[in-house]
C-alpha cells in the first residue's frame, strides 16, 4: 500500500501523504492506523492543476507554475511540499537515546519521497498532457528540446504565442 494517494480531478489531482510512525514519536500502533482512517491527514495535501499554458503545483504556500514537459522539477516541487511540515525524529538532547542526526537526513527524505510519488504522479501528468492543446503541447515540447529546460520562458504563457496558424513539426 502507497502513503501517498491522489484523488484525480478533472483538470489535475491532489495528492495526500499517511502519517508514518516518526510523525508521532512513540506513538502505539492503533493510534498510527487511527491517524490514517480516510479523514485525519497531518501531512498537508499538495495540489496540482492543468492551467491553459502549465501546471500549477498548490498548497498553503504560494502556487508555483512549471511548463509542461518539466516532470523532474514537477516531482521535486510536491515532495518539497509534501513535507513542508515534516520534522525528523529528535530525541531529548539529556536522554540515554539521544542520537544527533546529520544535517543530511532532511534531503535524503524528499528524495525518498520524490522516488514515492514519482509513478504515482506520472500516470497523472500524463492525463493532464492529453488534455492540452496539441499546438500548445508541440510549442512547449519544441522550447523543451531547444532550451533544455531553461526555467524561465515567460514567452510560454502569451496568448498571441499560440495565436499563429504556422505548423510546428
Amino acid at each position: 500500500m502507497s502513503r501517498y494517494l491522489i484523488e484525480q480531478k478533472r483538470d489535475g489531482f491532489i495528492i495526500r501523504g499517511r502519517p508514518h510512525h516518526w510523525d508521532v514519536p512513540a506513538s502505539p500502533k492503533w493510534l498510527i492506523e487511527l491517524c490514517n482512517s480516510e479523514d485525519h491527514w497531518q501531512r498537508q495535501p499538495v495540489s496540482v492543476t492543468l492551467k491553459p499554458y502549465c501546471l500549477e503545483v498548490i498548497s498553503s504556500e504560494e502556487p508555483k507554475s512549471f511548463k509542461f514537459f518539466d516532470f523532474p522539477p514537477v516531482v521535486a516541487e510536491v515532495a518539497e511540499r509534501l513535507l513542508t511540515a515534516w520534522n525528523p525524529p529528535v530525541r531529548e538532547h539529556d536522554g540515554p537515546d539521544y542520537v544527533s542526526l546529520p544535517s543530511w537526513i532532511v534531503r535524503w527524505t524528499q528524495k525518498r519521497t520524490e522516488w514515492a510519488v514519482n509513478k504515482q504522479i506520472y500516470a497523472e501528468w500524463q492525463r493532464l498532457l492529453g488534455q492540452v492543446d496539441p499546438t500548445v503541447l508541440a510549442v512547449h515540447k519544441k522550447v523543451f528540446a531547444a532550451t533544455w529546460n531553461c526555467r524561465e520562458v515567460p514567452l510560454l504563457s502569451q496568448d498571441a504565442l499560440y495565436g499563429c496558424s504556422h505548423t510546428l513539426m
